[in-house]
């Protein structure tokens, strides 16, 4: 007989193509509004953080490197001074011996280790900067497959095609190789898979339309 056309040769042709163009027109200008407001936020809030950085970064530099700076003068009038004692310097006299060698003990500190201080950002930033895709989660797997089965509908013209291709292959198994060639099978029906049609086969194999199409 004549072999089944499909439903349609373009997608352009169904109704719900039009419906998509129409409303991704109306959603996706508010969508660009949304991601740009995040954008902007996240822009200013990038800012704050940046500023905030360096002007606590400059006091602690400032503070560090004074400490450091009297640490070594302390380890260098020890070595300086071994045999002498110990005596107390005025802090005019502190401040004249950091003029003299400030340079000189702040290029020994530079040259050396440095500690940087914790980055500004909290755990619900770095949170929300993570990026995890949850494409192709199946959430509720029951319910996935319900919905797979409603915008997968079998007309009655595909049924018989089925059927007949099955009873003709299984009419020929060692030509085929097998009795039930659902690869072939779905060569014969343009808008199913071989996935498809062994689902179906074992979904309605033991219902009463079926095994009617089957005898015939």
């Amino acid at each position: 007989g004549e072999e089944p056309k499909p439903l349609y040769t373009d997608i352009q042709e169904c109704g719900f193509y039009g419906e998509n163009l129409t409303r991704h027109a109306v959603v996706s200008k508010a969508i660009a509004g949304v991601l740009t407001e995040r954008k902007r936020v996240r822009v200013r809030r990038t800012l704050e953080i940046s500023t905030l950085y360096r002007v606590q970064g400059k006091g602690w530099s400032g503070s560090k490197r004074l400490e450091e700076l009297r640490k070594r003068r302390t380890e260098m009038m020890k070595g300086d001074n071994l045999n002498q004692k110990r005596r107390t310097r005025s802090q005019h006299e502190e401040e004249d011996y950091l003029d003299e060698f400030g340079e000189e003990l702040e290029d020994r500190f530079r040259l050396g280790h440095c500690e940087v201080p914790d980055m500004l950002i909290t755990e619900d930033a770095r949170e929300a900067h993570l990026f995890r895709s949850f494409n192709g989660v199946v959430v509720d797997p029951v319910e996935n497959e319900r919905d797979r089965g409603l915008a997968n509908i079998w007309s009655e013209e595909e049924k018989q095609v089925f059927v007949e291709k099955l009873v003709d292959f299984a009419s020929r198994p060692e030509r085929e190789g097998v009795k039930k060639n659902f690869y072939a099978i779905s060569h014969y029906l343009p808008n199913k898979s071989t996935r498809d049609c062994i689902e179906f086969y074992y979904q309605n194999k033991k219902a009463k339309y079926f095994k009617q199409l089957y005898r015939r």
